[in-house]
């Protein structure tokens, strides 16, 4: 199918699939990029704060005259990746980010429908990433819009999950006591990403 056999004259049809993709593709990539480093944040026990954003590291104690220096921990580090990033085999090598995706899935941030949904997900994002042009003047993915809803869903889903089993589980949980001593968990969470790209969604459509 030629580039320009569709209609490039119909505004609003161009202007809905810019937006759409757009919105599609910067949803993926803070998903994929905010679960990278929670986990990051989480296992490792330094960060390094001084650049552009945190630079997490594995490090472990050495004994010196002067008492000790922390040092690279090797071994932390690649038990670390092991876990959470080679997991799914490719030809070369590791897919670390469905590799992530299936960890969540093991720890339940997400089931394993969601996982196969990500999958599809990721097949168009990349569609809408390299052959965004094709995408937007002629063969636009018709299931863009309600996998857009299902990637939509798995963000705030998996973001509840982490809240309330990690957030708060490891946080202030005397937040939670009330006057009888009785811890009242929330039911539901919301992240702050949830609320902006949420603001974004009314905003654009």
């Amino acid at each position: 199918m030629g580039l320009f056999t569709g209609d490039i004259n119909d505004k609003k049809v161009l202007k809905y699939r810019l937006t759409i993709s757009s919105y599609f593709i910067m949803l993926y990539e803070s998903f994929s990029r905010t679960w990278k480093d929670r986990f990051l944040e989480f296992y490792a026990n330094s960060v390094d704060v001084s650049g552009d954003k945190p630079k997490y590291r594995f490090t472990k104690p050495k004994s010196t005259k002067n008492g000790f220096e922390m040092i690279p921990d090797k071994k932390a580090e690649n038990d670390f990746y092991n876990k959470v990033f080679r997991i799914i085999k490719k030809s070369k090598g590791y897919d670390k980010e469905l590799s992530m995706f299936k960890y969540m899935e093991k720890l339940g941030f997400i089931n394993a429908k969601q996982y196969i949904e990500l999958i599809e997900i990721r097949k168009i994002r990349n569609v809408l990433t390299h052959e965004l042009d094709s995408c937007i003047l002629d063969n636009f993915p018709n299931e863009t819009k309600n996998l857009l809803k299902k990637l939509i869903e798995i963000r705030k889903s998996a973001n509840k999950n982490w809240i309330l089993s990690v957030e708060i589980a490891t946080g202030d949980l005397e937040r939670y006591k009330d006057d009888n001593g009785t811890y009242n968990f929330p039911k539901e969470a919301f992240s702050l990403d949830d609320i902006l790209f949420d603001l974004i969604k009314e905003n654009i459509f």
